[in-house]
């Protein structure tokens, strides 16, 4: 199933890869490897990552820990129709994109 990322997904996402690449030529192409990879895994496995509490029982919410990187992919919706909600820094305010979930 692939996996539809909600513009502010999106807007994170570009940030984090610009900052790493700013860092060192190169560390951006990493992290997007990285990202792709998780988002991969969160398509294949949607029960995978840790389970959240969401906004009514058939919604969940799932954390997915970004290997090398402290980054988390938190992807929610029902089974059949899941998003990208987040691509978070881990050490940034828990919980900042629950509003993104209405």
């Amino acid at each position: 199933m692939k996996l539809v990322a909600l513009p502010e997904a999106i807007a994170e996402f570009q940030e984090a890869v610009a900052y790493y690449e700013k860092q060192r030529p190169g560390l951006g192409l990493d992290f997007f490897l990285a990202i792709e990879a998780t988002v991969d895994f969160a398509a294949e496995a949607p029960g995978a990552g840790l389970s959240l509490p969401g906004p009514d029982p058939r919604f969940q919410v799932r954390k997915y820990v970004v290997k090398r990187f402290p980054y988390l992919v938190f992807v929610a919706g029902e089974v059949s129709h899941r998003k990208i909600v987040a691509i978070s820094h881990a050490a940034r305010r828990p919980g900042y994109w629950r509003d993104r979930l209405k």
